[in-house]
This record gives C-alpha cells, structure tokens and sequence, in this order.
C-alpha cells in the first residue's frame, strides 16, 4: 500500500472504510437515560422512587395537567365571550 493517495482513489478507498459493517458492529455505545425529574423528585422528598411508582405519579401528573389545561382554555372562553 502507497501512503500517496490522490483524487477519487483517496475518496473510494476512505468511503470503503466508512461503509465496512464490520467496524460498526466493534463500536458498542451505551445510552444511559437519565431521569432529572425522576431525580429532583428523590431529592425534594429524600427517599427513592422506585420504577413502577414513579410510572404511576407521572402518569397522574400528566392527566392533571390535561385537565388543568381544559379547564383553563374553557374558562378563558367563557371569561372573553
């Protein structure tokens, strides 16, 4: 292998390289989610949250907020009519 690449045989030799699935498959990545309400609730509170509880208060939550969020929009359109 010469070390003086030029042109398109650089640019084929290098997308070669890019497009080998082999090398894909050497990178693991670790996605770690991390929950900063989930935290901020441990914290405010000091105690831990375990998964299935945290799914239920979250899941409450959201349902005040959809109905906090009717109720504003009904209210407003009774208070502007």
């Amino acid at each position: 292998m010469n070390g003086d690449f030029k042109g398109d045989d650089f640019k084929d030799r290098s997308l070669k390289l890019l497009a080998d699935p082999h090398k894909l498959k050497e990178i693991k990545r670790s996605f770690i989610r991390y929950d900063h309400f989930k935290y901020q609730l441990e914290c405010k509170f000091n105690c831990s949250v375990e998964q299935p509880l945290y799914d239920k208060l979250v899941a409450m939550i959201h349902k005040e907020l959809i109905i906090s969020s009717i109720m504003d929009t009904i209210i407003y359109k009774i208070v502007n009519e």
